[in-house]
This record gives C-alpha cells, sequence and structure tokens, in this order.
C-alpha cells in the first residue's frame, strides 16, 4: 500500500513515493530537524535496500538481500544481509550504504530503534544495544524470543518488548521484567519470528497495549 510521514502527531500527512508496493522496515533519522534520511527494505524484491536523504520523496538503490535495517545518521547504517529470512549477523556502513564491515555475528529482528543516540535492536541473542554508533554491540537483560520492540516509555530504561507469549515491561533497563498482556489468542496464525505481518503498540501513560494481524481485526488490552 502507500505510505506516507507526518510530522505534527497526524494533522498532516506527506506522501512518500513508493519504490514498490511498500516496505518490510524503515528506518528514520529522527535526529535531524526535518527528517530527510530514511533507509529502507522494499517487500519483494530479492531484499532490496534504498536510501532516501530528502524524507522519501527519491530513493538510491543499495542492492539486493538487505533484512532488517537501522541506521544512526545519515551515512552510518546498519543491516543484517543474505537470502530471505536466514538474514545472519550485523553489517555497518559510514558511507551512506556503498560499503560494509561485519561487526557482530547476531542476526537482528525488524528495524533498529535510537534513544538519545543509543541504538537498541532486538535479535536471536536478545535484545542489543550500541552506544558507539553500531560499531560495538551488547545484550540488555536476560530476555529472549522478542521480536517487537522496543517501545520506550518515560526515559531509555523503561521500555516493553513483545514475544509469543504476549508484552513485558522493564523499569529498570532489562533487569526486571514484568508480563503485562497476553498475546491475542483471536489473532489466528503462527506468531512468525520475523514479525511478518502483524503490529503492536505500547500506551504506556494510559497502560493500553496493541495488537494486530493482517487481515485481521486490532486488540486492545487494559492492564
Amino acid at each position: 500500500g502507500k505510505s506516507a510521514m507526518t510530522l505534527d502527531g497526524g494533522k498532516t500527512w506527506r506522501p512518500i513515493k513508493n519504490v514498490a508496493r511498500g516496505y518490510d522496515w524503515a528506518a528514520v533519522d529522527w535526529s535531524q530537524p526535518e527528517p530527510k534520511t530514511v533507509f529502507a527494505r522494499v517487500h519483494e524484491l530479492g531484499g532490496l535496500g534504498v536510501i532516501s536523504q530528502d524524507g522519501g520523496k527519491s530513493w538510491k538503490e543499495l542492492g539486493k538481500d538487505f533484512g532488517p535495517v537501522g541506521l544512526f545518521s545519515d551515512r552510518i547504517l546498519v543491516a543484517s544481509k543474505g537470502d530471505e529470512r536466514k538474514w545472519r549477523g550485523i553489517v555497518r556502513s559510514t558511507d551512506g550504504g556503498s560499503t560494509w564491515q561485519k561487526v557482530s555475528d547476531a542476526s537482528p529482528i525488524g528495524a533498529m530503534t535510537v534513544w538519545d543516540g543509543v541504538g537498541y535492536w532486538l535479535s536471536d541473542q536478545g535484545l542489543l544495544r550500541s552506544k558507539d554508533k553500531g560499531q560495538t554491540w551488547e545484550r540488555v537483560g536476560k530476555l529472549s524470543g522478542a521480536v517487537w520492540g522496543p517501545y520506550f516509555g518515560k526515559d531509555a530504561g523503561h521500555f516493553a518488548v513483545v514475544s509469543r507469549k504476549g508484552f513485558h515491561e522493564t523499569p529498570d533497563g532489562g533487569k526486571s521484567w514484568r508480563s503485562i498482556a497476553r498475546y491475542p489468542p483471536s489473532l489466528k496464525g503462527e506468531f512468525n519470528t520475523h514479525g511478518w505481518m502483524m503490529n503492536f503498540a505500547w500506551d504506556p501513560l494510559g497502560k493500553v497495549c496493541y495488537a494486530a494481524r493482517m487481515g485481521q481485526p486490532t486488540c486492545k488490552c487494559d492492564y
């Protein structure tokens, strides 16, 4: 379907030019006053990686076999590469995607999240964190099996992730966790470990969890 970006909380929307029919994941450089840099994986084009430096008005192709993606700036990108659903390791580029260097054996999931310059990425080894713009990665906490998140709350230590068991919240940066909502049994189908066809959201102020699966109703859980 079509893609768009909002910079005013949804009051207005700016169209994003589609390279194909849509994107599996996209990472945005929100540190820019008006976000311009977007790094995405195009759906059904052999894992084509594309980058935009004008907010999605135009795109430059970076080659195929991309999986999950992330970025720290307009030049520093991170990604996983390989055959579809067989992505292995994390590679890093400091020249906007022209060249890549492997920096980790962990296999990430989805799009990387950045909070105060620190990168957070779910992986097959658990939640990873990078404090040096993707050069090195360390594991945060002991929770494993999550494929969506982290969704941040009041600060860098307060966030939630989603696993096949449901939503899990930590108030202390992953040292301790509590279950706040089960995965909705009404969302029929296998919980895919790559996060395909599912979307989740967390409202830490209203204490509400949301879950949706393509072609099925959206579910809401107050906790």
